[in-house]
């Protein structure tokens, strides 16, 4: 798949042990059930539409874009730069490791024991994700975690703080309802950070005049 160029799925397809060699354009998973046997490796961008795409090996892509659709099986998947998340889910016992910028911005999900691993800085802009179900949202140590929205992370899972987490733009309230550890570091620059999963914190905290952090469920603070 040339650069510049779209290679489009749609309906069933059974991809296995395919070689992409050296294809540096768009891998579109439009629509129907998308099953993976065999490790791939796409150069290119992966997006992911309205597609049901089981990974039963690893993929590892150059970038990749989720508006809908969802991504599942017990392949890992390593995302070397951008990621955007707008939508969709992430389900199964599997890890996605997003190594570059990421972008969340819309209606995304981790479900089912999925771990998101965010290695590079991630900025939330716009919408309402969730992580339900077992499932873990890690920002990995020396990653920056931004929020400038007064929006909502819905769910019951883990949302593991190893890095930066800092809440700016606007004087209204986030929300973060899974359970929220923080081995790292959370600066809250402005409005309100509402922590109401509980949480165990070993981290470090920066809260700035007139601004709000509220715990709210069980917490257990150690050496904070």
């Amino acid at each position: 798949i040339a650069q510049n160029t779209t290679l489009s799925l749609n309906g069933n397809h059974q991809l296995t042990d395919v070689d992409f060699g050296a294809s540096t354009g768009r891998l579109v998973a439009a629509g129907g059930s998308i099953n993976t046997a065999g490790a791939i490796d796409f150069g290119g961008e992966l997006a992911i539409q309205f597609a049901t795409v089981t990974a039963n090996d690893s993929i590892d892509t150059a970038s990749y874009t989720q508006t809908n659709g969802s991504l599942g099986g017990t392949g890992d998947v390593s995302i070397a730069g951008t990621a955007t998340l707008s939508g969709g889910t992430m389900t199964g016992v599997a890890t996605t490791s997003a190594n570059g910028a990421t972008v969340i911005n819309g209606g995304f999900s981790l479900s089912n024991g999925r771990t998101l691993a965010l290695n590079g800085d991630t900025e939330w802009n716009a919408g309402s994700p969730s992580i339900n179900n077992t499932a873990t949202l890690i920002n990995s140590a020396g990653s920056t975690f931004t929020t400038t929205v007064n929006n909502t992370i819905f769910g019951n899972g883990t949302f593991q703080n190893n890095g930066t987490f800092v809440k700016n733009n606007g004087t209204g309230t986030t929300n973060i309802n899974p359970v929220f550890n923080n081995a790292g570091q959370v600066n809250v620059d402005t409005g309100t950070l509402a922590l109401n999963g509980g949480g165990t914190q070993t981290g470090n905290f920066a809260i700035a005049q007139n601004t709000t952090l509220s715990l709210n469920g069980n917490h257990q603070l150690t050496d904070v």
